[in-house]
């Protein structure tokens, strides 16, 4: 593949397009490259590379990605480079190395369908209210740090802590245990990052990334679970609280509610979202 390209060179052809270089975006946003798609593919399959050995569909017309969004038969979040076969039996997943059970984004109709009533009863107007409040008391502890401070780094200070720490406000996590928040979600997202990553295993450079976020998740999970018997038997005042125990009737008349799996891996997705 290309390195990333020269905006004063000839036009792009299809053959220079890597969307896997991250020195690509590192150096520019490749709106050239975005634009050939659109008017010559589309619906462009990307060849394997070095950063990403599978091939996958980039789809870049905005009618092409509504059509893929709206049609649940033809198009699925559930399979996919990496996803292929999982979600289906814990033990399966386990086996293959994967945390058991899908997370919300990745299920479709009619588990998504349910799975978001669920979760939608946690967000009332009163709830959405209250984290617009949540946001504002957040955002005036930071910056009143920060002029105490007389300067920050504003990734590490604001874009990093503010969401989490409005986010653990809204499930109700207790204020000694958001620390430990922040550094599962940088583990998570930045399992790459050798700052991040556990202890090497030896093998392949690339088990030490995935041994990082797993073992995140994995703990993230547990932490959700006894949140989860927290709440009810003490239940407060919060996002959690409600859905721990929240109840719906689903089209068939089915009652139903998470399951502790599905709770928890809300929980995961919440944090690094």
């Amino acid at each position: 593949m290309a390195s990333p390209a020269d905006p004063t060179l000839s036009a792009p052809t299809l053959s220079d397009i890597d969307l896997t270089n991250p020195d690509v975006f590192a150096e520019r946003m490749p709106h050239d490259w975005f634009d050939l798609l659109r008017r010559e593919a589309p619906v462009w399959q990307h060849p394997p590379t070095d950063e990403h050995p599978e091939p996958f569909w980039v789809v870049s017309s905005f009618e092409h990605i509504s059509e893929a969004h709206r049609s649940g038969t033809l198009f699925s979040h559930q399979t996919g480079p990496g996803r292929d076969g999982a979600g289906g039996i814990a033990l399966n997943d386990i086996a293959d190395g994967r945390g058991p059970g899908l997370q919300m984004v990745m299920t479709d109709p009619p588990q998504h369908t349910r799975y978001r009533k669920l979760v939608n009863t946690g967000f009332t107007p009163r709830m959405v209210r209250r984290m617009e409040e949540v946001m504002r008391l957040r955002t005036n502890i930071i910056l009143d740090r920060i002029c105490e401070q007389g300067s920050a780094d504003f990734v590490l200070d604001v874009a990093a802590e503010l969401p989490l720490m409005a986010i653990a406000d809204i499930i109700g996590v207790p204020d000694e245990d958001r620390e430990q928040l922040l550094d599962w979600s940088n583990r998570t997202i930045g399992g790459s990052d050798p700052e991040y990553q556990d202890e090497p295993t030896g093998e392949e450079e690339d088990s030490d990334h995935s041994a990082t976020y797993e073992s995140a998740m994995i703990e993230m999970a547990f932490y959700a679970h006894g949140l989860t018997d927290q709440k009810r038997t003490q239940p407060e005042d919060d996002l959690w609280t409600v859905l721990t125990t929240a109840t719906v009737t689903l089209d068939d008349g089915t009652v139903t509610e998470l399951t502790d799996l599905e709770r928890d891996l809300f929980f995961t997705l919440l944090l690094v979202a």
